[in-house]
């Protein structure tokens, strides 16, 4: 189990944005109840739980709404990170019960793929904003 600062450290994003995640999806009961503890108990994350910071990390940087993100937790789609276990494939050790280690590869691949597109839209915008600027 992991503390929420080791959770968001997991996922590389701040604290703050890992406990609005909680807080925004864990009406839902995607997030075990130990990371939605009653107030005044610590919250601890479980893998399960890493994974849902994960696949929301990965919604939103999609730009999917909130109500989108929430359809996608309640249907069941995970996205899983790449752990330091992968294999020479890129497979990671944390695929679904009915995926098959290449499937996750291949999810892995198009995360990675949407962040750089993604990436390159923004610095295009802030390069073509630099130059209207000038």
């Amino acid at each position: 189990m992991k503390t929420i600062k080791q959770a968001a450290d997991s996922v590389d994003v701040p604290v703050s944005t890992a406990r609005q995640w909680v807080t925004d999806f864990g009406h839902i009961g995607v997030f075990s109840d130990t990371a939605t503890p009653e107030k005044g108990k610590t919250r601890l994350f479980t893998d399960d739980d890493l994974i849902i910071l994960w696949t929301i990390k990965v919604f939103r940087a999609e730009r999917r709404s909130t109500d989108e993100i929430t359809a996608a937790l309640e249907d069941g789609e995970r996205f899983f990170p790449q752990d330091e276990t992968e294999s020479e494939e890129g497979a990671t050790d944390a695929p679904g019960d009915d995926e098959k280690p290449g499937e996750t590869a291949l999810m892995i691949r198009e995360i990675t793929s949407t962040y750089e597109g993604l990436i390159k839209d923004l610095t295009d915008q802030l390069i073509d904003a630099e130059k209207r600027a000038a």
